[in-house]
């Protein structure tokens, strides 16, 4: 395929030779601009078509033993060289090709200058001459090497055209000129056929392949040489030159992997030139003009299979659309940034077709039914006033629907947190539990955590145990209150609260809440019971000491028994009024340690023999507001009960400190005592639940009432037969 604009329209339409044996002329919607021209097919070989403008059109292509040239629609056919016959195929096998047209000597008319090359037949390989109009041979010059890269340009400023070409080292044994074919030289011609000169580039297996460092450019004479190589054993080295077009002299050498694949030369937006090779390692390499090593990107195609340059894009500058042996078409900025990829089989070339100021890809195809061509355009959207190709506009629209899709769902997770702050914010220290529209557990605070396993749900299975009855609640639209009762005794309140994304559920401990409304409903029966018992119980005690005059040794011990249990409904009566008629605290800042100091001091003197008693107290404790009093019985109480739990020895340690996240400040009193049974735990602060022979069951109900009127927590562990651990927590000031 040759690029020709015919019509001067700025844009190419494209000469294409069809099956090998056809020409026409396509529009870039492959609509027919001429009729096509059909050779022998059964005689032709090696055709190849060819364009300076609009009226000079032409093929080249061997038949027989003979090169000809043929200008289309314009006839007729030009001979230019004939050559032996290959003993091995039959026929000749060289071909003509890089026919260029220009006025070289200065004559004011059209020179044709055309490269000659053979195989195994070895000759003619020649660059030849000769006037494009009358088709009268100019001259020739023959080399040992096939010549290949036709350049032309006025090098000296002489005002007549040089002839620059590279070569071919086949290395079958066919020398001319002072040249032979173990060899791949650079040449240069003068207008005459004349050798300007002549450098020694590389070696058999490799080939020469040129092209000006600047081609827009005519008084810039830098010539860029580049080996082209073949994985022959023992030659693995190509080199990139840079040579003086005018001397050929050797301006710069680099050397970059092993074998030279292909290679372009493209400009940027800056007017520079880069040098961009592809090498067998599977490797593009961008150089500058000094072949100073830019950037390099693995290709992963198995190897560059073709390259080609154009401004794919219209940015102002060249990319590089490239097809690797893998299949892959990719598309290149100058700076190895890819633009795009597409899956390209089977590609037989790539030509840039010019469009006004940019370029059109025309990928040509082979298939099992023969060639087809594919033109691709890469279209730009001014996005900023900065054009961008359809993947890049592909791509950041992804990015913005992927960043809208993050801002949303940072959204909702705001929203959802604002719902569970707030909902912390009325329910107190809750648990917070979201779920999805399938039950599953998206999100739980430590809290949330505690209760679920509390109610024997799991976080793979969040409403089961004693959560199964919130199923249901999770298709629903309105905000729903459920108290449900847990196994160790709790009782807690589950808000459910619908969301776009499932179901918010706060689950609040109200065990104590459940506790003091019993306390509220039964109060008032207390006191009078208290009152009524108190009364009678007054009148048998002065009874009794009227009577202890009368005792004797046979009735001490009724007398013993009848005080004891007068007494004790006395105690009980007691605790039932302080129960129900506790004041509120008198709340100023003490130091806990000094309250917990006297409270055991009392019992230093008549503990058991073999009960110790340990303090680990922290210092610098924040003072607390508390009412001494009050929390002095609370203390009492659970220091009382740990020396009843202990049967023979044992120990109790009495610890303070400084809980920092909290800012509370906890005492906890632990004995090595007998334990309380597992079942009981949920019992210890329900008045008249007692293990304790003679107890009234009152007195952790009224510590309890005690801790919770300074704003603080009260909590037991226990584990029957290594003993029990109270621990009370109060806001530090």
């Amino acid at each position: 395929m040759v690029p020709v604009d015919m019509d001067g329209d700025t844009s190419d339409e494209m000469l294409i030779v069809y099956a090998s044996y056809y020409t026409i002329i396509l529009n870039q919607r492959f609509g027919v601009v001429s009729p096509s021209v059909t050779f022998d097919r059964q005689a032709l070989r090696a055709i190849s078509p060819g364009a300076s403008g609009p009226e000079r059109l032409w093929v080249t292509y061997d038949r027989h033993d003979t090169a000809f040239v043929y200008k289309l629609w314009h006839g007729p056919e030009l001979a230019l060289e004939n050559g032996p016959k290959n003993p091995k195929s039959g026929y000749w096998d060289g071909a003509v090709e890089g026919v260029r047209l220009q006025d070289i000597n200065a004559d004011s008319r059209t020179e044709a200058i055309g490269l000659v090359g053979a195989g195994f037949a070895r000759r003619p390989r020649v660059v030849i001459a000769w006037d494009w109009e009358s088709g009268t041979p100019l001259w020739e010059f023959a080399m040992g090497p096939n010549p290949k890269c036709l350049l032309l340009r006025d090098v000296d400023g002489d005002g007549k055209t040089e002839i620059l070409f590279g070569s071919v080292a086949h290395g079958n044994g066919n020398s001319d000129n002072g040249t032979d074919d173990t060899l791949a030289y650079a040449f240069c011609l003068n207008s005459g056929g004349t050798l300007r000169w002549r450098r020694t580039i590389g070696h058999y297996p490799q080939q020469v392949a040129m092209s000006w460092l600047h081609p827009a450019e005519t008084a810039d004479r830098r010539l860029l040489a580049c080996e082209i190589g073949c994985p022959v054993p023992g030659f693995t080295l190509d080199s990139v030159f840079i040579l003086d077009g005018l001397t050929g002299q050797v301006l710069e050498r680099a050397q970059y992997g092993n074998i030279n694949e292909s290679f372009v030369v493209i400009q940027d937006l800056r007017g520079g030139s880069r040098i961009v090779v592809a090498n067998d390692d599977d490797t593009l390499r961008v150089l500058d003009e000094r072949l100073h090593l830019i950037r390099k990107r693995a290709l992963n195609g198995n190897g560059c299979r073709g390259i080609c340059a154009g401004r794919f894009t219209g940015r102002g500058y060249d990319e590089m659309a490239i097809t690797t042996a893998n299949g892959q078409l990719l598309l290149f900025d100058p700076d190895l940034n890819l633009l795009h990829r597409r899956e390209q089989r089977n590609v037989g070339g790539l030509y840039a077709v010019r469009v006004k100021d940019r370029s059109h890809l025309l990928v040509a195809q082979q298939t099992a039914s023969g060639e087809s061509w594919q033109l691709l355009e890469y279209r730009i959207v001014p996005v900023l006033r900065r054009p961008i190709t359809v993947t890049t506009l592909l791509v950041s629209t992804l990015t913005l629907l992927t960043a809208f899709a993050v801002l949303l769902a940072y959204v909702r997770h705001r929203q959802t947190s604002d719902v569970r702050a707030i909902v912390r914010g009325l329910t107190g220290h809750a648990g917070v539990v979201e779920l999805d529209w399938r039950g599953r557990l998206q999100h739980a605070n430590p809290k949330g955590r505690e209760l679920l396993l509390a109610a024997g749900a799991t976080e793979s299975a969040p409403l089961s145990g004693s959560l199964a009855p919130l199923d249901g609640l999770i298709a629903g639209t309105a905000a729903r209150e459920l108290p449900l009762s847990l196994p160790g005794g709790q009782t807690v309140l589950a808000l459910a609260t619908p969301l776009k994304s499932g179901l918010l559920l706060t689950l609040e401990d109200i065990s104590a809440v459940e506790y003091m409304k019993r306390v509220t409903t039964w109060a008032p029966v207390a006191q009078k019971l208290a009152h009524d018992i108190k009364n009678p119980l007054t009148a048998m005690a002065l009874t009794l000491q009227r009577l202890d005059k009368y005792r004797s040794p046979e009735t001490d011990r009724y007398y013993t028994s009848m005080k004891d249990e007068i007494d004790r409904l006395r105690k009980m009566a007691d605790g039932f009024m302080r129960l129900s008629k506790l004041d509120p605290p008198k709340l100023a800042p003490a130091d806990i340690n000094e309250v917990v100091r006297q409270c055991a001091g009392k019992f230093e003197s008549v503990k058991p023999a073999g009960v110790e008693f340990s303090y680990d107290l922290a210092e610098g404790l924040p003072p607390v507001a508390l009412d001494s009093d009050q929390i002095a019985v609370a203390c009492t109480d659970i220091i009382e009960n740990a020396v009843s739990a202990i049967v023979g020895s044992g120990a109790i340690t009495i610890r303070t400190s400084y809980v920092v996240k909290d800012k509370k400040v906890a005492v906890s009193v632990a004995d090595t005592g007998k334990g309380i049974p597992e079942r009981y735990l949920s019992k210890v602060f329900e008045p008249y639940f007692t293990l304790k022979p003679g107890g009234t069951g009152l007195g952790m109900a009224i510590t309890k009432r005690i801790i919770e009127d300074h704003k603080g927590t009260i909590a037991i562990q226990s584990q029957e037969g290594k003993g029990t651990t109270v621990t009370i927590t109060l806001p530090a000031t």
